[in-house]
């Protein structure tokens, strides 16, 4: 007689153990592709990992607070591995190297970046073990949850470092004629990708949870300005990856805007939102603005604070 079959879910150690396999192999294997698929896999679910550990364990964030920071530290590892080779190019630069000398040089660095990566996620992932133990029982699988998703993220940054350590590879002959342009450019590149990647790591634990769970919406208009002397494709970037962390943490966007004054030349971007009404829209604004970067952005003076009469709720960030 035939039984039906039941649905049996990994425990939280084995879900740890499987990402920290499947990390492990991307970086030997220059295949990040299954990480692309689990951000997407994760849009679809739409959980609230945040809301279930806050329950869990009576808003007590401490545990959601030191498993964000161990991504956040994976994040910060690629960055300065990116650093010590932008170090390396430098101390180099002015060697009569062939293009042998460059090649040898870098695909050095690099498998010395993929033993400090493979180390790194051993280690984080031996701490977070440790860290959910200790936590109480009903909260540790929201725990483990909140930290695969954020390694999960955190493995984009070093997919980042490794597809511009190959760009260097490419660009060997550049090296060879004293060209060290994309060495600038792989460094950026990575150093915004670190920057967009801890936002977003950072939200999993609480941003949305506490955007999702309040109740009443208020209309807000977010306002962030670029100098007549920035393209206006960079401003209309700009916008769209704000944009993009906005809808990532949970909150309603309307519309959105990117108009150049005609006197001044500045850029403004307008971004009409629903919050709830018991939080602080500008606070949630400005932690979005945040992750921007460098791009020349600034804090409009005008309606800071205080909203105008008659007018929307204005965060001038």
């Amino acid at each position: 007689m035939a039984t039906k079959a039941q649905s049996i879910t990994l425990g939280w150690k084995d879900q740890l153990d499987r990402h920290r396999y499947y990390s492990v192999l991307a970086i030997q294997t220059d295949d990040f592709g299954i990480f692309k698929h689990l951000a997407a896999q994760d849009l679809m679910d739409n959980i609230d990992h945040g809301a279930m550990l806050q329950a869990a364990t009576d808003d007590d964030t401490t545990i959601a607070a030191k498993l964000t920071q161990l991504n956040v530290d994976t994040c910060k590892a690629g960055e300065a591995f990116m650093n010590s080779v932008t170090d390396v190019m430098e101390a180099n630069k002015e060697k009569n190297l062939r293009e042998d000398g460059w090649k040898a040089l870098l695909e050095d660095q690099r498998a010395k970046g993929k033993d400090r990566m493979v180390e790194k996620i051993d280690e984080v992932f031996d701490k977070a073990k440790e860290y959910i133990v200790s936590s109480p029982k009903n909260a540790r699988s929201p725990a483990a949850n909140i930290f695969i998703k954020g390694s999960d993220l955190a493995m984009q940054v070093f997919d980042l470092v490794v597809q511009n350590m190959q760009k260097l590879i490419n660009h060997v002959l550049d090296f060879v004629r004293k060209v060290f342009k994309v060495v600038k450019t792989a460094w950026e590149t990575v150093k915004s990708g670190v920057t967009s990647v801890v936002n977003l790591i950072k939200r999993i634990g609480w941003f949305s949870s506490m955007v999702q769970q309040a109740g009443h919406l208020v209309k807000f208009v977010g306002r962030c300005n670029w100098p007549a002397s920035v393209a206006f494709s960079v401003a209309t970037a700009g916008t769209s990856n704000l944009v993009h962390t906005l809808a990532q943490s949970g909150i309603k966007l309307e519309k959105k805007s990117v108009t150049r004054d005609e006197d001044s030349g500045t850029i403004e971007s307008r971004i009409n939102l629903e919050i709830p009404s018991d939080s602080d829209g500008a606070s949630l604004f400005k932690r979005a603005v945040d992750g921007l970067g460098n791009d020349g952005h600034f804090i409009p003076n005008d309606w800071y604070g205080a909203p105008p009469p008659s007018a929307a709720p204005i965060a001038a960030f």
